[in-house]
């Protein structure tokens, strides 16, 4: 089967434009437009039991200078604080 040389250059012309075409873009999980995207970067933090046996939060700070911000709790008070934040983080989304 023959075909002409203006064919042959369409053919060619569109297996090259199929080659070069941009790659689909990949699933970024960390896009901050995405619904995946559950929490933001931030400050690492951390909890637990000291030996005097208060409920210890630590927020790790990005400078190494700077002592990390400590927050102790009686185990009796955790309650109301856990409370409190969810109260004051559901007012904050409103």
């Amino acid at each position: 089967m023959e075909i002409s040389l203006g064919e042959a250059t369409d053919k060619a012309v569109a297996m090259i434009a199929s080659l070069t075409k941009p790659a689909e873009p990949k699933h970024d999980p960390f896009d901050p437009k995405g619904e995946d995207m559950v929490i933001p970067h931030q400050p690492a933090i951390a909890v637990y039991e000291n030996t005097s046996g208060a409920v210890v939060i630590v927020q790790c700070t990005s400078n190494s200078d700077e002592e990390d911000p400590i927050i102790m709790v009686r185990p009796e008070h955790v309650e109301k604080l856990v409370a409190r934040l969810r109260f004051v983080a559901k007012q904050a989304q409103e």
